[in-house]
């Protein structure tokens, strides 16, 4: 847990999507980290709190993909 402590201190302030076991994707700003959760702000106000434990991935938002490779 103490990594996904890191990454979501790395994101504090920015928007990110947080992929969950079992749960819709939640795309919000963190606002918030704690030992076991975050917290995060939706842009319609609601307030989202995390626990690390139910965390599967999480990418900035938005994600920039590399180009696909050109074919030779």
């Amino acid at each position: 847990m103490h990594g996904l402590y890191k990454v979501f201190n790395s994101f504090l302030n920015r928007t990110v999507t947080v992929f969950l076991d079992g749960a819709p994707t939640v795309t919000a700003m963190v606002v918030d980290v704690d030992k076991c959760s975050a917290t995060l702000l939706a842009t319609s106000g609601s307030t989202i709190f995390i626990p690390f434990t139910e965390v599967t991935a999480v990418l900035e938002y938005p994600t920039v993909f590399p180009p696909a490779p050109t074919p030779a």
